[in-house]
């Protein structure tokens, strides 16, 4: 499972803060805890060295803030859109699925049909 392609999903819909990526990854994985948050930050910064993700700013409380570049949003689309290998574990299509889910993403449909042709 991608902890690349999980903060693309989240920042899909709106700007998040760092800690708070960990927190919604952890939920979108289905786990507790997992993350690093080490491994968060070290993702964002490749993200933004490739330009997936920006930072605009700071929040409220002055923490910084991450949001997703057009890009990213066709990263994240031609990887769901990319069929999981069959010798893979369920779990990683079940992962994928649930990105495509929370994002509402208007594919799903093919998505899955080319899952099945695999």
């Amino acid at each position: 499972m991608s902890v690349k392609y999980g903060i693309l999903t989240l920042l899909c819909g709106e700007r998040h803060h760092g800690y708070d990526l960990k927190l919604e990854l952890d939920t979108l994985l289905g786990i507790k805890g997992k993350i690093n948050p080490g491994q968060i930050y070290t993702t964002l910064d490749r993200l933004i060295r490739d330009e997936l993700v920006s930072t605009p700013g700071l929040d409220d409380q002055e923490r910084k803030l991450y949001q997703l570049e057009p890009k990213g949003k066709q990263e994240l689309e031609k990887w769901l859109l990319e069929p999981v290998p069959s010798h893979t574990a369920k779990e990683d299509f079940f992962f994928k699925w649930s990105c495509a889910r929370k994002i509402r993403f208007g594919q799903e449909k093919k998505m899955i049909e080319q899952q099945k042709a695999t």
